[in-house]
C-alpha cells in the first residue's frame, strides 16, 4: 500500500519517465498554440468577417480531428499495454488497426466537405457572406483532413513507445512553415500570389503534407526497428483482433464522436449570435488552447504510463500513478487559471488591434470565464482522457465527458444564447458549468478504483 507522502513526493523514476513524456507533449501542443495564435493574428489583418468565417470552417476540421483523436486513443490503449507486456507484434498490429480505420473515416470526411463545402458551412452560420468565404477556404483544406489523420496515428505510436521527441520536430517544422506560407500567401508578399482566405488554406495543406513525410521518416528509419509497420502487419488484422479492438475502442471513438459534436454545437450556437460573438470566441479559445497544453502533456502521460504499468500487471503502481497524475492536474489548473486572467487583457489589445473594440471587448471577458474554470477542466481531463483510459474504463469515460455537454451545456446555450438573447459571457459561463460536473463524476471514479482493466 502507498501513503500520502508516496502521492506527495513522488519517486525520481517517475518522475523522469513522466518529465520525459509530458514535456514534449506539452511542448508540441504548445508549439501549435502558438502558430495558430499567428495564424490568427495573420488572418485579423482581413477583417472581423475572415476570423469569423475560417473559425467556422475549422469547426469540419475539429470534428475530423476528434474522431481521429478518438480512434487513436483507442489504439494507444493497446499499444501501451501491449509495450508494457513487450508484445512488439501486438504494437504493430494495433497500429496497423488504428491508420486503416483513421484513413477511411477521414477520407469519407474530406471527400463530403468538398462535395459540399456550403453545406457544411450552414451547419454553423446561415450568414451568406461567412459560407461563401468559408466555402472557399473549405475545397483546398479538405485533403489534409485524410494527412493529418495518419500523421497522428504514426505519433501515438511513437509517443506511446517513449519517442515523444519526434512528432514534437515533425510538428514544429510543419507548422512554422505553415506560419511563414501563411504570411506570404494571405498578403501575396514578393513573388507569392495575395490569395487572402484561400492562402491560409493552400499553407495549411503544404505543411500538412511536410508533416506526414517526416512522420513516416522518422517511424521507418528510426533505431526502435521492430515497430516498423508494413504490409504483413495489416494482414494480421483478423475477425478476433478487430472484435477486441474495437470492444475496447468504441466508447473511446464514441466520446469523441459525441463529445466533439457537442462542442461544435457551441460554435452553432455562438455563429447564431452574430459575427462579433464568433470572431470573440475564436480569439478566446486561441489563449485557452495555448494553456490547455500543460495538462494535456500530464494527461498523455498518465495514459501511457498507466496502460504500461497494467499492462505489466503492475495494479498497485498504476493507483498510485492515477493519484499523482490528478494532483498534478488540479495544480496545473490553478496556475493555468491564474495566467489566464492576468493575461486576458494584455494578450486580447496587443495581439488583436485589428479587430473591432466590440469583439475585442466580448474575448475578454470570455477569457475570464474560460479561466474561471480551468481547475475543474483540467483535473476532470487528466482522469478521463489520461487516467480512466489508460486503465481500459472507455464506458464511465464516455458518460463523464459527454452526458454533461447535452444534458446542461447545450441547452443552456441555446436558452441563454439564441431564447433570452443574454450577454455573452453569461452564455459562456453557462455552457462551461459542464466542467464542474464532469470535475465530480471524475474524481468519484478515482478514487473507487474501477477504472483498472486488462484490455489485452
Amino acid at each position: 500500500m502507498y501513503h500520502c507522502r508516496d502521492i506527495l513526493l513522488p519517486d525520481r523514476k517517475f518522475s523522469k519517465t513522466m518529465l520525459s513524456l509530458a514535456f514534449p507533449i506539452a511542448l508540441q501542443n504548445m508549439m501549435v498554440s502558438l502558430l495558430n495564435i499567428l495564424d490568427i493574428v495573420l488572418i485579423q489583418g482581413l477583417g472581423d468577417t475572415a476570423v469569423a468565417s475560417v473559425s467556422l470552417a475549422n469547426q469540419i476540421s475539429f470534428i475530423a480531428n476528434l474522431v481521429v483523436f478518438g480512434i487513436c486513443s483507442g489504439g494507444s490503449i493497446f499499444v501501451s499495454q501491449y509495450y508494457g507486456k513487450q508484445d512488439d507484434a501486438g504494437v504493430r498490429r494495433t497500429v496497423a488497426m488504428s491508420t486503416t480505420l483513421v484513413g477511411g473515416v477521414t477520407l469519407l470526411i474530406a471527400l463530403l466537405t468538398m462535395l459540399f463545402p456550403n453545406g457544411a458551412m450552414r451547419l454553423f452560420t446561415g450568414d451568406e457572406n461567412l459560407i461563401r468565404h468559408g466555402s472557399d477556404y473549405l475545397l483546398i483544406v479538405a485533403p489534409t483532413y485524410l494527412l493529418s489523420g495518419i500523421s497522428y496515428s504514426y505519433s501515438t505510436l511513437l509517443r506511446c513507445t517513449h519517442r515523444a521527441k519526434y512528432p514534437l520536430i515533425a510538428s514544429v517544422v510543419a507548422l512554422s512553415m505553415n506560419t511563414l506560407l501563411n504570411y506570404l500567401l494571405i498578403y501575396g508578399v514578393g513573388p507569392f500570389p495575395q490569395l487572402g482566405i484561400r492562402g491560409a488554406a493552400v499553407a495549411t495543406l503544404i505543411s500538412r503534407i511536410a508533416e506526414i513525410i517526416l512522420m513516416l521518416l522518422f517511424a521507418y528509419m528510426g533505431k526502435e526497428n521492430r515497430f516498423r509497420v508494413f504490409r504483413k502487419d495489416f494482414r494480421q488484422i483478423d475477425s478476433a483482433f478487430t472484435r477486441m479492438f474495437l470492444t475496447t475502442a468504441w466508447p473511446v471513438i464514441l466520446n469523441e464522436s459525441i463529445w466533439g459534436l457537442g462542442i461544435s454545437s457551441f460554435s452553432m450556437i455562438y455563429g447564431r449570435m452574430g459575427e462579433s460573438a464568433v470572431a470573440a470566441m475564436n480569439v478566446a479559445g486561441t489563449l485557452e488552447q495555448l494553456f490547455n497544453v500543460f495538462f494535456h502533456g500530464i494527461g498523455s502521460a498518465a495514459l501511457i504510463m498507466i496502460g504500461n504499468e497494467i499492462g505489466a500487471q503492475q495494479h498497485e503502481n498504476a493507483r498510485l500513478y492515477s493519484r499523482r497524475f490528478a494532483l498534478f492536474g488540479l495544480l496545473i489548473g490553478l496556475v493555468v487559471m491564474t495566467g489566464m486572467l492576468t493575461l486576458s487583457d494584455v494578450f486580447v489589445s496587443a495581439m488583436f488591434r485589428n479587430i473591432t473594440p466590440q469583439t475585442q471587448a466580448l474575448a475578454k471577458q470570455a477569457i475570464i470565464v474560460l479561466g474561471l474554470y480551468m481547475p475543474f477542466r483540467s483535473v476532470a481531463s487528466v482522469i478521463i482522457v489520461g487516467i480512466m483510459r489508460g486503465g481500459g474504463d472507455n464506458f464511465h469515460a464516455i458518460l463523464y465527458d459527454s452526458l454533461p455537454i447535452y444534458i446542461l451545456s447545450i441547452p443552456l446555450g441555446i436558452l441563454t444564447g439564441l431564447v433570452w438573447k443574454l450577454p455573452l459571457w453569461i452564455v459562456v459561463a453557462c455552457i462551461m458549468s459542464k466542467r464542474v460536473v464532469k470535475c465530480v463524476l471524475s474524481v468519484r471514479r478515482l478514487f473507487s478504483d474501477r477504472w483498472v482493466n486488462n484490455v489485452c
